[in-house]
């Protein structure tokens, strides 16, 4: 009897729209809630991480300017080495990738997945890829700083003028 009412009269249909709305009303909010505070953990953790990172790139430049050379050798050649790691990384997953997708070409339900996890292990490995490059450019301007830049832009114009004048 309740469910004819709910099911074949309009005000029956009304009421049990208007609770069903208040109902996922009321869960919607409880999961936004979980999600959000659960989201803002991991960025906190996330930015923490960041900073720690960025903190230690400091303090090994730092340390490597009041010590030997060969401690400054080290440093850009961990960076550049890193570099060329993730850049290696890149090119390889997209051979690996085009192989692939050679071999399974008979399958072209294989297509979408292959391309779809190449490109999420392309696009981590990028933003890998700049953070080291954005690292290696602010320890190479606290190294050099300012002043260094200013005299090297001063040679390229002389140097350009001298080739004008030929």
């Amino acid at each position: 009897m309740l469910v004819d009412f709910f099911t074949q009269n309009i005000w029956g249909i009304i009421i049990l729209s208007v609770l069903c709305g208040i109902v996922g009303s009321i869960f919607g909010a409880l999961l936004y809630s979980s999600l959000q505070k659960r989201y803002k953990n991991k960025k906190t953790i996330k930015y923490l991480v960041r900073v720690g990172k960025y903190f230690g790139s400091g303090a090994r430049t730092v340390h490597a300017m009041r010590q030997t050379s060969f401690h400054q050798v080290l440093l850009v050649g961990d960076y550049l080495k890193e570099i060329v790691i993730s850049a290696f990384k890149i090119i390889m997953y997209g051979i690996v990738s085009l192989a692939l997708l050679i071999l399974l070409r008979d399958y072209w339900i294989a297509s979408p997945f292959i391309i779809g996890i190449t490109g999420v292990l392309c696009g981590v490995e990028f933003k890998r890829l700049r953070e080291f490059i954005l690292i290696y450019r602010q320890m190479f301007e606290y190294v050099y700083g300012e002043e260094y830049f200013k005299s090297e832009m001063e040679g390229i114009k002389q140097h350009w003028d001298t080739l004008k004048k030929k």
